[in-house]
């Protein structure tokens, strides 16, 4: 039986607060921006265009095919960065982007689209389900706090009553 939410659903939605986060990051501290642009310039691409998902894309291959050499060497720290995310793994050759670069790849590809209306509908898609999934979850752990709670007087309450009967007779 297939659940009615992909569990990829909700991995990217886990990645969508990540990327987010380096966002906020970059906004902030002003320092990475340039490395993380070039990161999500090679995840998008990843993600659109990387047939071979077993073939190493080497430095130079990142360079002139992704980057269209716009970036000349800082893209050896966004590679860098991609391997300590463990969105790629280091080959002799080259980097192998993994699942979750993959997974990263599709969420920038979604949020970052050219279209725009696109765009706007996916992350507003992001953040529906996201603060759904919380919503839900802070319910669920209301709901079983509330049966405890119950459960608990109920039986405290049936003995208490039954102490003062004790007491009285």
């Amino acid at each position: 039986m297939e659940l009615p939410i992909q569990l990829k659903f909700f991995k990217k939605i886990d990645l969508y607060q990540e990327y987010k986060y380096e966002g906020r990051k970059v906004r902030v501290s002003g320092t990475r921006l340039q490395d993380w642009k070039i990161e999500k310039t090679i995840l998008k691409w990843t993600a659109n265009n990387h047939h071979h998902l077993g073939s190493p894309l080497t430095n130079d291959g990142v360079a002139k095919d992704i980057l269209k050499n716009k970036y000349s060497y800082e893209h050896l720290h966004a590679i860098e960065s991609l391997i300590h995310r463990k969105y790629a793994e280091r080959k002799e050759e080259g980097i192998i982007i993994t699942k979750e670069g993959l997974l990263m790849g599709e969420v920038v590809n979604e949020v970052e689209g050219d279209k725009v209306y696109l765009k706007y509908k996916n992350q507003l898609k992001y953040e529906i389900f996201f603060w759904l999934v919380w919503f839900t979850a802070i319910a669920g752990a209301l709901i079983v706090t509330i049966n405890f709670l119950m459960l608990l007087y109920n039986k405290l309450g049936s003995f208490f009553l039954w102490i003062l009967f004790q007491n009285f007779h």
